[in-house]
């Protein structure tokens, strides 16, 4: 999920039924959001049911998980128990598991899940039809895990903007003096490294400079998607139209065709002249579901820093 000039994510925490610990996690994990964030990120955070065997869907929260949150300024009263499916998981970018079998149930219900699926640093168990005591301990567990889960995660997501500090001027000026002495031999001897991280600057810079030949060098030594995706967005800033229609005809992927629908998106200066209509028409587009995390994520940064 994306908004203009910022990255969303979607958090999904799971459990059993629903009604008991991936509520008190989504609670928690919400209240501590709002004492720790980062700029230009906001999360969507709630939670599934994997199974409706023991509890509806549409549950209310255990009487005693209610309690418990009360007692943290936490309300439950208003939770109502969700089950999985392929809709709802398809939307996530972080999936929480409260125990290893969760996650492997998850991974066999739905094989190829794009999400990017951890488990909680000790499972916590199962406090339902149990006491209020049961519940303050799940509770305490709950609260240790996310302590060591949603700092790791803001983490994350600082390195990954960090590395997705996309090419400057004076890349530019060094990349193209380089690309002048070596020609295509050098570009060859960089596509057969794979680092992405260069590939991808490189097909960037390529783009931008509309160096069609290089283009074509590159996308011969190299199928990584994001690159390519990336060099969409940039072709189309850069109102390169050549390396449009050679990545349209090159590339065996239906996102390539979106090019002159990208390219009004821009204005005269190569600035996003309507960013949420650019990043839906990515994350909401064709194969979208299929589109690896870090594609997505690298994608919309370069577009919301665009």
């Amino acid at each position: 999920m994306s908004m203009a000039g910022s990255s969303a994510y979607v958090l999904l925490f799971v459990c059993t039924s629903n009604t008991c610990r991936s509520p008190m996690a989504e609670a928690m994990a919400k209240q501590w959001f709002e004492q720790n964030s980062l700029p230009g990120i906001t999360f969507e955070i709630g939670s599934i049911a994997l199974s409706d065997e023991y509890e509806p869907p549409n549950s209310p929260a255990s009487q005693h998980g209610i309690t418990v949150m009360e007692k943290r300024g936490i309300c439950l009263k208003n939770h109502r128990s969700r089950l999985i499916t392929k809709e709802i998981i398809n939307q996530a970018d972080f999936v929480y598991c409260v125990t290893a079998r969760h996650a492997a149930k998850l991974h066999q219900m739905f094989p190829t899940i794009r999400a990017k699926v951890e488990v909680f640093p000790q499972d916590i168990h199962d406090p339902w039809h149990q006491d209020e005591i049961a519940y303050e301990i799940c509770a305490d567990q709950i609260y240790q895990a996310l302590s060591i889960i949603l700092p790791k995660l803001l983490q994350h997501l600082r390195k990954l903007i960090r590395k997705q500090q996309f090419f400057t001027q004076n890349f530019f000026t060094q990349f193209e003096a380089w690309l002048n002495h070596y020609g295509t031999k050098g570009l060859e001897q960089l596509g057969t490294t794979q680092n992405e991280k260069w590939i991808q600057r490189v097909i960037d810079s390529l783009v931008a400079l509309g160096n069609v030949d290089g283009l074509k060098s590159m996308f011969d030594q190299t199928s990584l998607r994001t690159c390519h995706i990336l060099a969409l967005c940039c072709a189309a800033a850069t109102k390169r139209h050549q390396a449009l229609e050679f990545l349209a005809d090159q590339c065996d992927d239906p996102i390539m065709k979106l090019g002159p629908q990208f390219i009004e998106l821009f204005d005269e200066d190569g600035c996003i002249a309507n960013r949420e209509s650019i990043i839906n028409l990515i994350t909401s587009g064709v194969q979208t579901n299929s589109m690896p995390l870090s594609t997505k994520d690298l994608v919309i940064t370069y577009l919301t820093k665009a």
